[in-house]
């Protein structure tokens, strides 16, 4: 599906835009929030799997969601804003393999 579109259309057009939010803050902070929410999404938004996964503590990651959802405004409890999520991961996933 993605060759298909990506010769019809940039690919980044169908990213959350908070993503973008969340990587120029990484690079401007040397933070790796962008990561760390991949892993906690992957982990099905479970906090101790995505601590003992980053080998950092539960508490710790209860921080940087915070965190995470303040720099993006989004909703990681909305099911459709953590679909979008994942899709954008996967999107930007096979755009950095090409």
């Amino acid at each position: 599906i993605f060759d298909i579109r990506s010769k019809q259309a940039d690919l980044k057009d169908f990213c959350h835009s908070s993503i973008f939010k969340l990587l120029e803050y990484d690079y401007k902070n040397n933070t790796n929030y962008y990561d760390l929410l991949k892993t906690y999404l992957l982990k099905k938004k479970r906090q101790v799997d995505t601590a003992n996964a980053l080998y950092i503590q539960r508490r710790t990651i209860s921080y940087h969601i915070s965190k995470i959802r303040e720099i993006m405004g989004v909703d990681l409890d909305d099911p459709e804003t953590t679909y979008h999520l994942m899709l954008t991961y996967e999107i930007l996933d096979y755009i950095n393999r090409k």
